[in-house]
């Protein structure tokens, strides 16, 4: 946690050396192009707000601005 960004890298690197270079597939998936659009699609669905939570937030934090 007190790395710079250069040394938290190295030591991550070190850790993990070419993680990404072995991976052929995802899924099943081969094409890069095609695993990103499934990547995309899946939060697309999983990260949608929903309009009455957004609503409660809302007036939560506008309670909390008036005191």
């Amino acid at each position: 946690m007190r790395k710079s960004g250069q040394e938290f890298w190295k030591v991550w690197k070190s850790n993990f050396p070419n993680a990404f270079a072995d991976i052929v597939q995802f899924n099943g998936v081969a094409d890069c192009a095609v695993i990103a659009t499934n990547f995309a699609k899946h939060f697309e669905s999983v990260c949608k707000s929903v309009k009455t939570h957004n609503e409660a937030l809302k007036t939560k934090y506008n309670a909390l601005r008036a005191h």
